[in-house]
């Protein structure tokens, strides 16, 4: 799944077509308590394996079909 076909899906679907920029996110967020508590998750692990395998699996599967279409009509498939 090209990453590039996420960004562009969102910015269709939640941003109705417009790029909003970092000072138009800022602007609007309401600070919450729980955004600056300052501590780091030391206990984090990195993925496993490679995350397009289990999409690809997924799919094949018929579990889900998210950005399939797309994603083949791009390619011509």
């Amino acid at each position: 799944m090209p990453i590039r076909w996420i960004g562009e899906q969102h910015v269709r679907e939640d941003c109705q077509g417009r790029i909003p920029s970092l000072a138009d996110w800022l602007g609007r967020i309401q600070p919450e308590p729980w955004m600056a508590n300052g501590q780091i998750d030391r206990q984090a692990h990195e993925p496993v394996g490679d995350p397009r395998t289990k999409w690809l699996a997924e799919v094949a599967g018929g579990k889900t079909i998210l950005g399939l279409k797309d994603w083949m009509e791009a390619r011509g498939s």
